[in-house]
């Protein structure tokens, strides 16, 4: 599997996509935990639009941006706005066109910018409490 980078046109021309997947789920078969995680995704599908282009960050595969994050370079570091991963790549239900390690390539490739940048990978976040448990990883 091999991720390529996302452009920010290509990010902003799947979000429809994304925002039908979000929409098309059973929320009545989710768990409380699985139905925060799916908000919010929604909220952070809501505010990709609004972000300036040159924050846009994105892995794409097969032609499908899979992960998307909004992030700000600063003097020493890259700042994580928010990450958010395709809602068919949500660990929901079984979804046999899933596909895992799209946030962490993103991560990876938001790492090797801040190498470039020469801030020696260094990249800050805050996350959600219902993503806690990805950057525990």
């Amino acid at each position: 599997m091999e991720f390529k980078i996302a452009t920010s046109e290509e990010i902003l021309a799947k979000l429809p996509d994304w925002d039908r997947q979000i929409k098309a789920l059973d929320q009545s078969k989710l768990t409380n935990e699985q139905l925060d995680q799916v908000l919010d995704a929604e909220w952070m599908i809501m505010e990709i639009p609004n972000q300036p282009c040159e924050k846009l960050r994105g892995v794409i595969l097969d032609g499908n941006v899979e992960s998307v994050a909004s992030i700000s370079i600063d003097n020493d570091a890259i700042y994580l706005e928010f990450i958010v991963t395709s809602p068919k790549n949500l660990n929901l239900l079984d979804n046999p066109e899933r596909i895992d390690g799209a946030s962490s390539e993103l991560i990876i490739q938001i790492v090797r910018e801040s190498i470039r940048l020469g801030f020696e990978g260094r990249i800050y976040a805050n996350c959600l409490e219902s993503s806690q448990g990805f950057y525990d990883k």
